[in-house]
């Protein structure tokens, strides 16, 4: 697996996030990236996880849709702020990505809104923007300011 700034390459066969090998243009279809900056397994699920850094989001595959050229993902998490709007749904540039071992809970680091949203059983999540179950490094899910 290797990652550009607008690309993911999956075992050298296929690219997500571009219409080939040689693109590397930035995109906000849900077929594109832009800063793809982390990719991340749920061994129970089999879904894979990809951080978009730049479109605010991210987003989810099944196994199916992660190894299908130019796969379409089954969710999106993370709306895109109005100003420096910060909720429950709302991502900026979110980098991190990491999971519990049994899947019961995805973390992603926020990175400009300062904090570690998490959802509760991602794997069954099915509606686009949901709500972040739970929030650490800010007093609650509507705050995002730095802490020093």
């Amino acid at each position: 697996l290797f990652t550009t700034s607008s690309c993911v390459l999956v075992n050298w066969t296929n690219v997500l996030g571009q219409a080939d090998y040689y693109s590397s243009v930035p995109g906000t279809s849900l077929s594109e990236f832009d800063h793809p900056v982390k990719v991340l397994k749920d061994l129970n699920s089999l879904s894979y996880y990809v951080s978009d850094s730049n479109n605010n989001r991210v987003l989810r595959f099944n196994q199916t849709q992660y190894y299908t050229q130019n796969g379409v993902p089954n969710l999106v998490i993370g709306k895109n702020p109005t100003g420096m709007e910060c909720s429950a749904t709302v991502l900026t540039n979110p980098s991190g990505l990491a999971i519990t071992p049994s899947g019961d809970r995805l973390y992603i680091a926020d990175h400009d809104h300062h904090r570690i949203l998490y959802y509760n059983n991602p794997s069954l999540i099915v509606l686009d923007y949901p709500s972040a179950d739970g929030v650490i490094g800010q007093p609650n899910l509507i705050s995002c300011h730095t802490n020093t």
